[in-house]
């Protein structure tokens, strides 16, 4: 008996000092507001202290069993490779936006394969979700909101896959870190960002690298900054920028944009780098001019109307050549071609109409018009 007595109090003993760890039947590691105050949800108390951030150290699966509510500090952070967060339609909940610091969902640098869906982060004065350098991140049906500074931050190629930002501060995207340089790939599919307060910083909402891939995304409504900006060889497709403060979106060289709606923003509707191709685009009630873009470029099935400066302007200060393709360009303040700083704008017109300022009906493709800077208009024949 005394025997018995000795093994179950080394029991207990056992599991007043081990940490709480839930694995469920299927094997993923369950995440709470309990097991985050114990610590040690690998096991592991020197690794993951009790109270937030709860440390991942190690890959596999987990899943959240309650919502998460962090006074101060971060609330996960990612040290392993390989690894599934399911937010399991619970919420991730830090102290306020207007609170300084802490992020709700931290990848570290270099650690690949991690993915989060289901679930909600929101209230927390920094970032959303932050991927690290060299990292690899995936969200799914994600919603994003009420974040002071950054809703995702990307240092590494990321996918972004059903996520929803609402009410984010000085960016919904940023990628590379500094404020106006776009840097690693980030794909946007699915996703909507509403309502945001903008940049603080006078730099567009989203702002992606070069290669980046957004389909089927809205962004509309920001104060500051404009939409979307994207590095070079970017693909925009199926996508609806609207009412924004600011240009609605900005492409680097050789990027293809096609089958977008870019509506009532105060800037620029489109502006695009050189070797870019706009393919059935709609660009209406712009702030400036409709389209601004760059040399050796190409539109077609474009419609643009009521631009508060040009309907189409060049973007460069030598000669650029533009083919125009099936398009029309109506109700501009000004012309229907304009130049800026270009010393010549050689348009090729395939079928289109120009139906305002340079009053141009339909051209064809094999006879550019020569439209020149004098003074500070723009003449075309």
């Amino acid at each position: 008996m005394q025997q018995l007595r000795g093994f179950f109090g080394s029991l207990l003993w056992i599991s007043l000092i081990s940490p709480i760890s839930g694995f469920a039947s299927d094997g993923v590691i369950e995440i709470n507001q309990a097991i985050a105050m114990v610590g040690g949800v690998n096991g592991d108390l020197a690794a993951d202290a009790p109270g937030f951030p709860v440390e991942i150290t190690q890959p596999g699966s987990y899943r959240l069993t309650s919502d998460l509510n962090t006074a101060a500090s971060d609330a996960i952070v990612s040290l392993a490779s390989a690894v599934t967060i399911d937010l399991g339609g619970f919420s991730v909940i830090g102290p306020g936006v207007n609170s300084p610091g802490p992020v709700a969902i931290s990848i570290q640098n270099g650690q690949i394969d991690n993915r989060v869906i289901n679930g909600t982060l929101r209230d927390f004065g920094n970032t959303g979700f932050a991927c690290g350098t060299n990292s690899g991140c995936i969200v799914e049906d994600v919603v994003i909101r009420s974040i002071g500074l950054t809703g995702f931050a990307s240092f590494g190629a990321s996918e972004l896959r059903r996520v929803t930002f609402q009410n984010t501060g000085a960016r919904v995207i940023g990628s590379g870190g500094a404020v106006n340089a776009p840097g690693p790939s980030v794909g946007m599919t699915d996703c909507r960002v509403i309502d945001t307060t903008a940049s603080a910083f006078g730099n567009p909402t989203v702002v992606l690298g070069d290669g980046a891939y957004v389909a089927r995304t809205t962004i509309s409504g920001t104060v500051q900054g404009g939409g979307l900006r994207t590095g070079a060889e970017s693909l925009i497709e199926a996508v609806v920028v609207r009412g924004n403060a600011g240009n609605g979106i900005e492409v680097g060289p050789r990027s293809q944009i096609s089958t977008a709606v870019v509506a009532a923003n105060t800037g620029h509707g489109i502006r695009a780098g050189s070797g870019s191709n706009l393919v059935d685009v709609t660009v209406r009630a712009s702030g400036k001019s409709g389209v601004v873009i760059g040399d050796d470029s190409r539109m077609e099935g474009a419609l643009i109307r009521k631009s508060e400066e040009f309907g189409i302007k060049a973007l460069g200060t030598g000669i650029v050549d533009l083919h125009l393709l099936n398009s029309t360009i109506e109700g501009s303040t000004l012309e229907g071609l304009g130049h800026g700083d270009t010393l010549q704008f050689l348009v090729y017109m395939g079928l289109s109409r120009i139906r305002n300022g340079t009053n141009l009906s339909t051209g064809t493709a094999a006879v550019p018009i020569a439209c020149n800077r004098i003074g500070s208009a723009t003449v075309c024949p």
